[in-house]
């Protein structure tokens, strides 16, 4: 431990110099194009960049310096050789420099346990705020051996897990809390940070419909619309089963897929077995989601799990009827514009036929300000959060 208590002086003399700023040092995984890095990205829009600083700590770095955010912002971004399970003795090392450099805020995203090492490192280093944020509420493995064996991990890890690990406990909804804290953390110290966006973007706008619609050939097209990542958790193998009798029933209805992900070649294969590759368009991930919102009819989210799906709160923004999977939190039914469905294909398909008429999409700001999902005001709270311990 003499490594951790020489870290500690030297971890107190840098936030006595770097008090002008407040250093936010973000852990995140390893695949970048998701949920998680869409939500700090969105705050990273909007925070006060003269007085927070955002940096971040992952594996294998080069796909964030890939991002355009990085290519903007060009943060600082920190990384380690090896996962804790693989060498916790060179792991502790390496993070306790790291984490030695001054930061005044570690913000840990998490979906499942696999360790709690840099918890306790930073709380050792007496770093003044050390904040899990748990984001999922299952498992993200199709493989159910490997499913299981990680279940065992993480309740075991959540039944070891206590306060003494962290100084902040974050969810992005009631199940997610419950799934990555238990009873071992007190109700009243975890709070609900919800996957805010910025509500005005996501408007509905007329010209941005036709205009998307026309350049895809979607003009006189039903349009279902996805967004997500290719994986088990998102459950495209299920939509594009029921895709397919929607199809046999309504011809012109067609299917649009924004995200990447591992499982993607899968699905273009299920696709082309259907013989629906003029009728699924795989758009690849995307900055203009706001807009691809707008040339949609319906929005469809067959999810196994979900912490709290942005996607489906950009949809509600955009005035989209929606469609989820009852697995999914009932916290993210903002507006009445969505109805879970058990994942029973013909249930979704009458649904899905019988809203396929024309509707009028409505401005839903006010719901969703009202809920607590502007980013406007988000970002004032994270603020404050982040200020409320680095100031003393």
């Amino acid at each position: 431990m003499l490594v951790l208590e020489s870290a500690r002086d030297d971890f107190r003399l840098g936030t006595v110099q770097t008090m002008q700023k407040i250093k936010v040092l973000h852990m995140t995984p390893y695949v970048v194009k998701n949920g998680i890095y869409q939500y700090i990205f969105n705050h990273l829009k909007f925070i006060d960049r003269k007085k927070y600083e955002f940096s971040f700590l992952m594996q294998n770095p080069q796909e964030l310096r890939e991002t355009a955010e990085y290519l903007q912002y060009k943060f600082e971004i920190k990384s380690f050789s090896i996962p804790q399970r693989e060498n916790p003795i060179r792991f502790c090392r390496e993070i306790t420099e790291i984490l030695s450099d001054g930061y005044d805020v570690l913000h840990l995203h998490t979906s499942y346990w696999r360790g709690f090492m840099i918890e306790e490192v930073a709380m050792k280093l007496g770093m003044p705020k050390v904040i899990v944020h748990a984001h999922s509420s299952r498992i993200d493995q199709r493989d159910s051996n490997e499913r299981e064996k990680q279940l065992k991990i993480h309740e075991r890890l959540k039944r070891e897990f206590n306060e003494t690990y962290a100084t902040d406990f974050w969810a992005c909804s009631t199940e997610a809390a419950d799934w990555l804290y238990g009873p071992n953390i007190s109700r009243q110290k975890i709070k609900i940070m919800p996957n805010a966006i910025d509500v005005s973007r996501y408007l509905f706008h007329k010209d941005n419909r036709k205009k998307y619609r026309e350049k895809s050939g979607l003009e006189r097209k039903f349009v279902l619309g996805h967004t997500g990542r290719f994986e088990y958790q998102k459950n495209h193998r299920f939509l594009i089963h029921v895709f397919a009798e929607v199809h046999r029933r309504i011809p012109s209805a067609a299917l649009v897929l924004i995200g990447e992900g591992p499982e993607e070649a899968e699905i273009r294969k299920q696709v082309s077995e259907q013989g629906l590759q003029e009728d699924v368009l795989f758009m690849g991930w995307r900055d203009d989601v706001d807009k691809w919102l707008q040339a949609f009819d319906l929005y469809c989210l067959p999810s196994w799990f979900e912490g709290l799906p942005i996607g489906l709160i950009e949809a509600q923004a955009a005035g989209l009827r929606c469609i989820t999977s009852s697995f999914v939190t009932r916290e993210a039914r903002i507006t009445d514009l969505v109805e879970f469905l058990e994942l029973d294909a013909e249930c979704w398909r009458i649904k899905i036929v019988e809203w396929s008429g024309a509707y009028e999409r409505k401005d839903q700001s006010d719901q969703m300000k009202g809920a607590g999902f502007d980013l406007k005001q988000q970002v004032k709270l994270l603020e404050k959060e982040y200020s409320s311990k680095t100031a003393e």
